[in-house]
């Protein structure tokens, strides 16, 4: 019969435990602030998409429909600023 595993609720053992051990999660309000701010960066990204997919199809192109530029400038657009915020907020 095996041994079933005990947890030690003893101090962090380790040295990467020692430092996690001190991390606090952030207040309710940092949290609320942080995502009204990605909320707001996402909405003026999905504005300049939307006025680049209009350049697009009424200037540039004009044999392509609206739609069409609409849907691949949101979707290269928030990917890209995805790609790039996301991880910029993360590591920074």
């Amino acid at each position: 019969m095996r041994e079933t595993p005990r947890f030690n609720a003893g101090g962090p053992s380790g040295k990467i435990a020692r430092m996690f051990a001190n991390v606090s999660f952030p207040s309710l309000a940092d949290c609320l602030r942080l995502v009204r701010r990605w909320v707001i960066r996402y909405a003026v990204i999905i504005v300049i998409n939307t006025l680049i997919a209009a350049v697009l199809a009424f200037g540039i192109r004009p044999e392509e429909t609206f739609w069409k530029d609409f849907i691949f400038s949101q979707a290269i657009g928030l990917s890209m600023f995805s790609l790039i915020g996301i991880p910029r907020h993360v590591l920074w």
